[in-house]
């Protein structure tokens, strides 16, 4: 049994957290500075000189697992030791949150890459850019890291070209590189030993920059085969101790959900942990690699929350979508065998009440299924009402300070199959983003802002083509008039910044390296911009910003 301790200093928001209050009766102070210990092993918490880099709100459920735990003890152990980590597992958000959370309990500043296949060298070493008509080299994440002593983490290594993370090679095993400046990084004990002989006149005059010993790196990556892309450069990968990250078992998963939805009946529970432990097993000989969508599965039970009668079947369908994939049969076989098919009901919108100081609006569904039985638990009259996320005009989309509807009803056509995905849309709005499927001219787009206009949103057309980057989805490079280089964020990040519902047309078009850069997005709301600025959820801005005592106003300098 492993366990964690906070000793000498808890956060001033550790009362907040699960994790925090957990072991709060045994913590006690420590030696100066504080130390965590994790079982048996113990790491020194750190000073953070930019308390806005270190991640918050990531370790709030690792105690209620002994695999994380144990992840997490794996990682101090290597911590201490000075030596890289590469976390290896399925695809994801499970290895990026461990890795968030251990920089939380160490309070460690952190620096993020997502690699793709436009990942450059220019993206982790330096980056010119013109001010004031002179050229200036500014530092990138990996170079940033190793100076100041911070965590470099480099996801997705599987999507980067071969010839880009070789540039790190010396730097992950002599904590050297050669800077395009002309500047050289040196490992600390050597630069140590230049400065006893030769003073520190003679180091900078040489331009040579001290590398820190508290700098590591954590990859996360999946591993290649049995999932696509590209294998990980032999000489590279002998820099990290691996450690492999799989899915919770069926005990650890069945206990962490019925913590979560207490609720939901055991037995309910425990057939859709079942389903899904016995797909990941069936899917392992499928194209592609096996599936695992056990970090889905809170999209379903938040529904079945507020809907007890609805189809579970189709709810499953929605996280991992076999129709499409052309693993019908299997899925159907594995649905079967653990009873959690049900029959197919048709559901429409019955009413919707706005509540705008919640920030959301009640929407009442309405349910009939063919045997006209109540769909919706013991409500008579087979109406659910859900909460859900609204825009900043439920009653209608202002834009440039006049009324005006995203589309005329007149446009705007019901008809049965078109307002039951219009509800079912509706459903899915409430656990996160959707993606809708369909052939030419099946009414794709006028769906969504019929959708858009229900709830108060105002939408951002992001239009997607084949060679787009995944530096043009983000922000572009763009010059001045007097010639210095600035970066122009793209409306898919303005829609976040502002509240807009974002819709990205042609999603298909897309090459899945250049589409993975927005998976933090849309996991955990937060984006690492080429400019330096970073994009925060609601809920980790409000915590970071008291973690590091700032205002607003610093937030933004910052």
């Amino acid at each position: 049994m492993v366990s964690w301790l906070w000793c000498g200093g808890l956060p001033a928001r550790a009362s907040l957290c699960p994790a925090y209050a957990c072991r709060r009766k045994s913590s006690y102070v420590g030696s100066e500075g504080g130390w965590l210990r994790i079982g048996k092993t113990r790491v020194r918490l750190s000073h953070p000189k930019r308390k806005e880099l270190v991640p918050q709100n990531y370790a709030c459920n690792i105690s209620h697992s002994q695999s994380w735990l144990s992840h997490m003890q794996w990682m101090a152990q290597k911590d201490a030791l000075g030596q890289d980590m590469f976390l290896v597992g399925p695809p994801g958000s499970l290895p990026r949150r461990l890795a968030f959370a251990y920089c939380e309990l160490t309070r460690r500043e952190m620096e993020y890459v997502s690699l793709s296949r436009d990942t450059t060298e220019t993206d982790l070493k330096q980056r010119r850019e013109i001010v004031a008509g002179t050229v200036h080299y500014v530092n990138q994440p990996a170079v940033e890291s190793a100076l100041e002593g911070r965590v470099l983490v480099l996801e997705g290594v599987e999507k980067a070209e071969r010839n880009v993370l070789p540039v790190l090679n010396n730097l992950l095993e002599n904590r050297e590189m050669q800077l395009d400046d002309g500047r050289l990084i040196v490992a600390p004990q050597r630069y140590d030993r230049l400065v006893e002989y030769d003073g520190e006149e003679m180091a900078r005059e040489w331009n040579l920059l001290r590398a820190s010993e508290r700098f590591r790196v954590i990859a996360i990556g999946a591993p290649v085969p049995p999932y696509r892309g590209n294998p990980l450069d032999p000489p590279l990968r002998s820099r990290f101790q691996a450690r492999s990250i799989q899915p919770l078992n069926y005990q650890e998963l069945s206990d962490l959900l019925s913590l979560q939805y207490p609720d939901i009946s055991h037995r309910n529970l425990s057939s859709l942990v079942q389903f899904v432990l016995t797909l990941r097993t069936v899917s392992t000989t499928l194209p592609g690699g096996p599936v695992d969508i056990s970090q889905q599965l809170h999209h379903v039970l938040e529904i079945l929350s507020d809907m007890p009668g609805i189809s579970v079947e189709e709810l499953l369908l929605k996280i991992y979508p076999a129709d499409l994939l052309g693993t019908m049969k299997t899925f159907r076989d594995t649905v079967e065998k653990f009873e959690v098919k049900e029959t197919t009901n048709k559901i429409h919108i019955h009413s919707l009440v706005p509540r705008t100081s919640q920030g959301k609006i009640e929407v009442e569904l309405h349910g009939t299924s063919p045997s006209k039985s109540n769909v919706f638990g013991d409500k008579s009259d087979g109406v659910s009402s859900l909460l859900v996320p609204c825009g900043p005009h439920p009653d209608g989309v202002t834009t440039n300070g006049q009324e005006q509807s995203l589309i005329e009803e007149s446009d705007y056509v019901p008809t049965e199959v078109h307002e039951d995905i219009l509800a079912r849309m509706i459903q899915s709005h409430k656990t996160g983003d959707f993606c809708l499927v369909g052939g030419k001219g099946t009414g794709k787009e006028t769906l969504v802002k019929r959708f858009a206009s229900l709830l108060g949103y105002e939408v951002e057309t992001v239009v997607l083509y084949q060679d787009m980057t995944s530096r043009e989805l983000l922000q572009q490079r763009s010059t001045l008039p007097n010639g210095d280089t600035t970066w122009r964020t793209s409306p898919l990040v303005n829609a976040a910044r502002e509240g807009k519902l974002a819709l990205l047309d042609g999603v298909h078009r897309l090459h899945p390296g250049t589409l993975s850069v927005l998976k933090r997005l849309l996991q955990d709301r937060e984006l690492s911009l080429m400019d330096g600025s970073r994009l925060l959820s609601h809920n980790h801005y409000k915590a970071t910003k008291a973690f590091a005592g700032l205002s607003d106003e610093d937030m933004v300098q910052r």
